[in-house]
């Protein structure tokens, strides 16, 4: 990898990779180390929305692989088998506030998907059919300290959500309903 950016695991156990500086995913064989590109803008592989800046890859049941574009500022879903992209949300589709730097991204029990953004600072809630986007929490929306440079972001098991800061100390516990923060 040129620029591993985030990864996640498939159902048969591979790692997914998001090389940021290749504009690829990579799935990688953890028993031999085999690596075979799923989607790249940049190799040729799949067509579509080029990767510009892919970050954090989330898979699916159905095996649909999402990824946040940081630099193209959008979200987009990948077809694991052919390689091609489709633009989810972000400039061109969805309504709602824009992406200033789309990072960490989450896929909800109820299908949407959470994009933390850096640059906002702010942690978005996309409908994956339409591509809209709101407010979970920052900019203006939930209280508690304020977010400066949020990251990755995981659902605990009480349905609360925890988000990493790069520019706090701690971890901040996120209430998706109101998008207070603690």
């Amino acid at each position: 990898f040129l620029e591993a950016a985030g990864f996640t695991i498939d159902d048969d156990g591979s790692i997914i990779v998001a090389d940021v500086i290749r504009g690829a995913l990579v799935k990688v064989d953890p028993a031999t180390g085999d690596r075979v590109v799923i989607s790249s803008s940049n190799l040729g592989v799949g067509s579509g929305p080029l990767f510009d800046g892919p970050v954090d890859p989330e898979i699916t049941a159905d095996g649909t692989i999402y990824v946040t574009n940081s630099v193209a500022l959008n979200v987009l879903a990948v077809d694991p088998v052919t390689g091609d992209r489709t633009l989810v949300s972000g400039a061109g589709a969805g309504n709602g506030p824009a992406f200033q730097g789309p990072t960490g991204l989450l896929i909800d029990t109820d299908g949407s998907l959470l994009v933390s953004d850096t640059i906002a600072p702010a942690l978005f809630r996309v409908d994956p059919a339409s591509g809209n986007r709101s407010l979970v929490s920052g900019l203006g929306t939930g209280s508690g300290p304020a977010l400066q440079a949020p990251g990755d972001v995981i659902l605990e098991p009480a349905g609360s959500l925890l988000l990493v800061d790069a520019l706090l100390p701690g971890i901040f516990r996120i209430e998706p309903a109101t998008g207070e923060r603690v």
